[in-house]
């Protein structure tokens, strides 16, 4: 606990239970009121830093970016809290082995929501499984950009002032161009955070795996790829964040022995693998942050 919030608040560290790590037992359950035996408590940890670990994120560069209503991003940085790129947080990630290993991390207000809203506001598209079928059926969004800043915009920008945008519309654009548009920003505002990381964190990305409902929608993994001009790997599994959970609650009572146990069970789905020149993607890049600007003014 940090001593000094704690004197702020005039209270005493007595208080507070013990910390402890992730792959430490907590407690017992009270054998008179579950199943008649005490069951050990382990494996608490939040929901991004499980999903952290089912990806098997263990080492320096390796992400995980968790597609939901919004989306959260981390990067393992090892060993050592460095600094955090402004507009990303340095967070613990997951401790075990009486060791922490810290990330940076940076989240998303709208990505998902993004495809919700595509359904229940606009009435594009009558469910979420159509967006792909109408991204693919045109050959870009026609230089349509949406930034979906429908409560603000969040990591790297932080502007809860900003609201939603579309630019670059014209008498030609469609549905479909709107819809891939939509997908697109998902895509891009990953790589905004994903690039901080990279280039003002002085960590190299070694690998970016992927989870949550949005990432079984091919073109947006495959777009996701273009955008970073990195292999994109899918977990087989869309809920990681429970089989993180139930990694670390193994490892507590001797279920698995290590993390190269853990290794040998990660599954993915697909690896995604880069299709655009970087000159294709630095002009689409270089139009969402025109169109970013654009927002926050």
């Amino acid at each position: 606990w940090d001593e000094e919030l704690i004197q702020m608040f005039g209270l005493q560290a007595n208080m507070f239970p013990e910390v402890k790590f992730s792959d430490e037992i907590f407690g017992y359950t009270d054998p008179s009121v579950v199943f008649g035996k005490p069951l050990p408590i382990a494996g608490l940890i939040g929901d991004s830093h499980a999903a952290l670990f089912g990806q098997n994120c263990f080492m320096p560069g390796m992400a995980k970016a968790t597609y939901g209503t919004g989306s959260s991003i981390m990067m393992n940085i090892g060993n050592d809290p460095l600094d955090a790129p402004s507009g990303l947080v340095n967070s613990v990630g997951y401790g075990m082995d009486g060791k922490i290993d810290y990330v940076f991390e940076g989240n998303i207000h709208c990505t998902g929501d993004t495809i919700s809203w595509l359904k229940n506001e606009l009435q594009l598209i009558g469910s979420a499984s159509d967006t792909e079928a109408l991204a693919t059926s045109v050959e870009s969004s026609n230089g349509a950009y949406l930034v979906p800043a429908f409560v603000g915009l969040g990591a790297p920008y932080w502007d809860n002032s900003a609201r939603a945008s579309i630019t670059g519309i014209n008498r030609n654009t469609t549905k479909a161009h709107i819809v891939r548009a939509a997908l697109e920003s998902i895509a891009y505002q990953v790589k905004d955070l994903i690039d901080l990381m990279v280039n003002e964190g002085g960590i190299e990305l070694q690998e970016l795996r992927v989870d949550g409902g949005p990432t079984r929608n091919n073109f947006l993994m495959q777009f996701q790829c273009d955008i970073l001009g990195r292999e994109v790997v899918r977990s087989a599994i869309e809920e990681i964040s429970a089989l993180g959970a139930t990694f670390l609650a193994g490892l507590a009572f001797g279920f698995w022995k290590n993390l190269e146990e853990i290794k040998t069970l990660y599954t993915s789905d697909h690896t995604f693998t880069p299709g655009k020149t970087p000159e294709e993607t630095m002009e689409l890049y270089s139009g969402w942050k025109r169109a970013v600007e654009k927002t926050l003014l």
